[in-house]
């Protein structure tokens, strides 16, 4: 996601929440699901880009520097209390 290409993942633990919307979910475990995911993907250059464009914005937005940077600073803040 940091270098803007989709995802095509397992649906498994924190996984959907991390991907949402920059990426394609498989059921856990199906391997064929995930191939054809992966090939969908590989021929449709429109539908790529847009996950690739979402993929960035995502990995900026929710797991970026900045937000690293307030949550670290979160933490921190509460250490003194």
């Amino acid at each position: 996601m940091a270098l803007a290409r989709p995802v095509v993942a397992f649906a498994v633990d924190g996984v959907p929440e991390q991907v949402a919307d920059a990426g394609v979910l498989v059921p856990p475990e199906d391997v064929e699901a995930l191939a054809r995911a992966v090939v969908s993907l590989a021929d449709d250059a429109v539908r790529r880009g847009e996950l690739a464009r979402a993929a960035g914005a995502r990995a900026v937005d929710a797991l970026g520097i900045d937000r690293f940077d307030d949550a670290v600073c979160a933490v921190m803040r509460g250490v003194g209390t």
